[in-house]
């Protein structure tokens, strides 16, 4: 099997989960009015130049995908939880990242959230995350 019929197949993986996630977060967010969406904006680079795309993928600490951002041509990303709600919810996840087969080649770490070493902490309001991958 090549290495973009993998990471295909993550890919396919990390956006069923979100699906699967998202209906779950949807339920808590109908079920608990006060737990808000943070509005979620930032940019990608990878050695100092945009990386386009691909998709950032916020994952939780049990390994779950919550919040997934399409990047833009110039590295952009708006985070959203579920198919209609942009944000995510307050936290500290893992990220990673998944570029489309003919995208910038990124070694395969920041591909996983195990091994990406992307810590970022999503506050209660809006956030604005700028990573710069090296």
């Amino acid at each position: 099997m090549n290495v973009h019929s993998q990471q295909a197949r993550r890919m396919v993986g990390w956006i069923l989960a979100i699906a699967a996630f998202a209906s779950l977060a949807l339920c808590i967010r109908v079920m608990n009015p006060r737990v808000a969406l943070s509005d979620v904006t930032g940019r990608v680079t990878y050695s100092g130049r945009p990386l386009a795309g691909g998709y950032i993928c916020l994952s939780s600490e049990n390994g779950s995908v919550s919040a997934i951002g399409k990047l833009g041509s110039d590295g952009s990303f708006r985070l959203q939880t579920g198919r209609d709600h942009l944000g995510a919810l307050p936290g500290l996840y893992h990220a990673f990242l998944s570029v489309r087969k003919g995208g910038t080649a990124l070694p395969s770490k920041f591909c996983d959230p195990r091994t990406s070493g992307l810590a970022v902490e999503i506050a209660s309001d809006w956030c604005d995350l700028n990573i710069d991958l090296h």
